[in-house]
């Protein structure tokens, strides 16, 4: 079922994720946590790890030419699709790197093969002029820290500027007219399963929407917040909580974070050599049900293998 799950993100919307259930972040508050933006509009969300990097959802970037879009640091406002309020962007982006896993199938995407399990939903953008942010969130890479938080049950803040609701799938349709998006908000909403490479957040009461992909979801670690994973896509309606909901986790790409950004701490080799054993163990196998099986075990046994 992830490999539709993904497809149809991408198909049907721009932007596969707003915060549904929500409220509205205090001024300052989660400041690294920026909106992407085109002509004044937010289309996706994105969290900076550095002054100069941008970490954000790949499919956020399909169909764009990336010196298109703007960077905007504040709480945003309240907007809707058909009145002409905007976002004064104060940042341009000069580059884009992809997760290793993908590719685009022509300038600016399609993105190939996204929906599979070997494929990574990420992508750091470069900004021209470093980012006036004072705190930055570091990654949850430590293997203890991941087995304690990424379970089951698990609560995770997600922050972003997207739709507080939805009524069908696009968001450029009618119904979506008058919903509110473009203001930075934040919603608690727990793990339903773990994988190896992404968690599934699906839920009822408080979810995702269009606008966050590309956001960050944090893990609070004795009082300090952690990037856990970052929104990428689902498969039904927002805050539907039948379907997937789908994030990436950070320390699956730890590895790579660290290449794009110079982002790592004394976690990021031992997540490379845990990248290598899956590849090497699993990604040969061609159903994609067992390979999930697969790397799901090896993950397992690796974090857990941490001194």
């Amino acid at each position: 079922m992830l490999k539709y799950v993904m497809i149809l993100c991408v198909v049907l919307s721009s932007s596969c994720f707003a915060i549904v259930g929500g409220e509205a972040v205090s001024k300052g508050e989660y400041q690294s946590v920026v909106a992407l933006v085109r002509l004044g509009r937010p289309f996706c969300t994105g969290v900076a790890l550095t002054p100069m990097h941008i970490l954000t959802a790949a499919h956020c970037l399909e169909n764009k030419n990336f010196k298109s879009i703007r960077v905007y640091l504040g709480e945003g406002k309240s907007m809707t699709a058909s009145a002409r309020e905007s976002l004064d962007a104060q940042y341009s982006v000069i580059g884009v790197e992809l997760h290793p896993s993908l590719k685009f199938k022509y300038p600016n995407g399609p993105l190939a093969d996204l929906a599979s399990l070997k494929t990574v939903d990420l992508a750091v953008l470069t900004v021209d002029v470093p980012l006036r942010i004072k705190k930055f969130y570091s990654l949850l890479t430590d293997p203890r820290e991941v087995l304690a938080k990424i379970i089951p049950g698990g609560m995770t803040t997600a922050v972003g500027f997207g739709y507080t609701g939805e009524i069908g799938f696009m968001p450029m349709d009618s119904a979506h007219s008058n919903i509110i998006y473009g203001q930075k908000r934040v919603a608690d909403i727990p793990i339903f399963e773990a994988f190896f490479n992404e968690i599934d957040m699906r839920n009822k009461q408080t979810d995702t929407c269009y606008i966050d992909s590309g956001g960050p979801v944090f893990v609070d670690v004795n009082g300090v917040k952690k990037i856990a994973a970052i929104v990428s896509a689902s498969f039904g309606f927002c805050a539907e909580g039948k379907y997937a909901t789908l994030y990436s986790l950070a320390y699956h790409s730890a590895c790579w974070i660290k290449m794009a950004t110079g982002v790592s701490d004394e976690f990021s080799d031992f997540h490379c050599g845990r990248n290598i054993k899956i590849a090497q163990e699993c990604f040969g196998i061609k159903n994609e049900k067992d390979l999930l099986s697969c790397a799901d075990k090896y993950s397992d046994e690796i974090l857990r293998s941490y001194p």
